[in-house]
């Protein structure tokens, strides 16, 4: 379509899919990013999409939003509120979580989060500290939750109250002493191709908010860490792709 795209929404469980009106701006613009996110409330799915215009540099980033079914055309979310560095961080792909949007970078230290009731985005700090450490993002489905690295086998759990963007230290994942259990499952796993030690131990997402998900990269083995009894298992995804990418997925729609 001229000077628009054509998007939709589609349910991989129940096969559902839903047309979107075109979003439609002027041909200075180029489209990032879009996420779909669910109000409880309001028992209302909106789409959110983000857009840059390219009339003067640094780019000048926008966000857009509409409620699935419902709404025939995109509204403008206000973003006047932002500073110049958080605005850039909109270029991403969103988190969702129960009634909220996010946006973060990984080596960033501000997460840009947009209420999907009152359609107000906020900017908030991650706490101090913290700022100069791998930081890895992740939705529950219900919360933000972001990890910290301390080591190649250890994080620190920080989750954010989406409300207020206040953050709170969960708990900290500790694996170091399992290693042997890696490094033995690994050799039998991927035989003499893949070494142990040249394994990259990432969080990719959780289950429930109760297990932590963890991708052995390179390959396409995932560790599931159960945080409150501490157990561990391991499932080998059964596909060939070396380019994963962990969302969170909801049944209902």
């Amino acid at each position: 379509m001229k000077d628009g795209i054509y998007l939709f929404t589609l349910n991989p469980a129940t096969k559902r899919c839903f047309d979107l009106p075109p979003f439609i701006s002027r041909s200075d613009s180029s489209y990032d990013y879009s996420g779909i996110a669910y109000a409880a409330a309001s028992m209302e799915y909106k789409v959110a999409q983000t857009f840059s215009s390219r009339l003067r540099y640094p780019f000048v980033r926008g966000c857009a939003i509409l409620t699935v079914g419902v709404d025939k055309f995109w509204r403008r979310v206000d973003t006047e509120n932002l500073s110049p560095t958080g605005r850039e961080i909109l270029r991403g792909v969103p988190l969702t979580t129960e009634g909220y949007f996010h946006w973060t970078h990984r080596e960033g230290t501000r997460v840009l989060t947009l209420n999907v009731d009152t359609e107000i985005i906020t900017e908030t700090l991650v706490p101090n500290g913290y700022g100069e450490r791998t930081k890895y993002y992740l939705s529950t489905g219900r919360s933000l939750t972001l990890l910290i690295a301390c080591s190649e086998f250890s994080w620190d759990v920080l989750k954010m109250k989406s409300e207020t963007g206040e953050w709170t230290e969960l708990t900290k994942v500790g694996l170091k002493a399992r290693k042997c259990e890696f490094e033995q499952f690994f050799r039998e796993c991927c035989g003499p191709l893949v070494q142990p030690s040249s394994l990259v131990i990432k969080p990719v997402g959780w289950l429930d908010e109760e297990v932590l998900v963890l991708n052995a990269f390179p390959t396409l083995v995932c560790v599931l860490y159960k945080v409150r009894t501490q157990e561990i298992d391991f499932v080998e995804l059964d596909f060939d792709d070396d380019d994963l990418n962990f969302q969170v997925h909801r049944i209902r729609m």
